[in-house]
């Protein structure tokens, strides 16, 4: 049996119609599921953490606030203000007492104008926080918030340490020195990478004092005023966003998955017997 001839070239024009319309939604989607991919990959959750070395509570809270939790969260950020040793460091709390309104004590952790906890048992809520926060900006003195990605680490006054993914950056001096560097570096999935091709001086790690402890790093390197220090090999580094090979996996999925449909509903109206 055959089709009229002009049955047929309707039949082609409604195929070349039904396939654009579906390659358009395999486009759009792809393009959505890729911009997720990427606004997830940039987000971040940054919080300032105040703590005393010799603080009998701060030795319950600075573990976990500060080593467990960014190696168990790899888009968190925490700032943190020691107060007891470090001499340029009470007065900016001050600041931030008097900007956000806080209780002048420590432990503490702040998030934003509305959000902080204060005192040993509260400070331990912050995780329950993390797990409902997907983006929170690094909140300054002045009272004002900037999202770590825009931040200018080298303008921040005192004494402060930057902890992410197992790894603490530090001031030995003066807070100079390239911030995007030094924020690519601090939050890279291989450090040697972002090394390569930039000066720099491997030193003896220098043990992080808490308040009920000293953490010692395996690996240490000096580049320019600042100092980053990092436990594990590069392989065995934690912080892998495996949400995102799973989006990517899913994605891929999907598109042979549709591209089979389309393909089976082209040949079934082209085909004319």
């Amino acid at each position: 049996m055959s089709y009229p001839k002009t049955l047929r070239l309707l039949n082609l024009k409604n195929t070349d119609m039904i396939g654009r319309k579906f390659s358009f939604l395999l486009m759009l989607f792809t393009f959505l599921i890729f911009s997720i991919s990427i606004v997830q990959a940039q987000s971040t959750v940054c919080i300032v953490y105040f703590t005393g070395i010799g603080c009998p509570n701060c030795g319950v809270t600075d573990p976990i606030i500060l080593a467990e939790l960014p190696k168990n969260y790899s888009n968190l950020i925490v700032m943190e203000y020691e107060l007891y040793k470090e001499p340029e460091n009470p007065s900016i709390m001050n600041d931030y007492v008097s900007s956000y309104n806080l209780y002048p004590g420590v432990p503490q952790v702040l998030f934003d104008q509305a959000k902080n906890f204060v005192g040993r048992i509260d400070v331990l809520k912050t995780e329950e926080e993390i797990n409902k926060t997907n983006n929170n900006s690094c909140p300054l003195k002045d009272g004002s918030a900037v999202d770590f990605n825009d931040l200018d680490i080298t303008s921040l006054l005192g004494h402060p340490k930057i902890w992410a993914r197992g790894r603490v950056l530090m001031s030995s001096g003066a807070n100079s020195g390239d911030s995007d560097l030094l924020k690519d570096i601090l939050m890279a999935d291989d450090i040697s990478e972002v090394l390569n091709g930039i000066e720099y001086e491997t030193i003896k790690p220098i043990a992080v004092e808490f308040s009920n402890k000293k953490v010692e790093f395996k690996h240490a390197i000096k580049l320019g005023d600042w100092v980053l220090e990092w436990e594990e090999k590069e392989s065995e580094q934690g912080g892998t966003d495996w949400s995102l090979y799973f989006i990517g996996g899913i994605s891929v999925f999907l598109f042979v998955i549709i591209s089979i449909i389309i393909y089976k509903k082209y040949k079934i109206k082209v085909k004319l017997k």
